[in-house]
């Protein structure tokens, strides 16, 4: 019995841990979509909220979400660095893939 328990809680820690990488890697994803939409349409400001949405749409974040996230990557260094190697090479594939300019 005690063999069960200590397997669910082991099973259950990795999931937590798993959740959190998948979140940082999403959450670099949405900001290098959100940064893109940003410079695509800086001339239309007001299309930028929505399509900023679509993003958070896009990866099925909420708003509340991403920045939980965000505050929790930029207080620990070691993540805020994973995030934006992440970030940067998601941009760069973006780029080789000829999705931007």
């Amino acid at each position: 019995m005690k063999k069960g328990i200590i397997l669910f809680f082991i099973i259950v820690m990795a999931a937590c841990k798993s959740d959190k990488e998948i979140k940082i890697s999403t959450a670099a994803r949405v900001y290098v979509d959100q940064v893109i939409v940003d410079e695509k349409f800086s001339a239309y400001p007001d299309s930028i909220p929505i399509l900023r949405d679509k993003v958070l749409v896009k990866y099925k974040m909420s708003k509340e979400d991403y920045r939980k996230i965000y505050d929790v990557i930029a207080a620990d260094s070691g993540k805020w660095n994973k995030f934006f190697k992440i970030a940067s090479g998601y941009l760069d594939s973006l780029k080789k893939a000829g999705v931007l300019d």
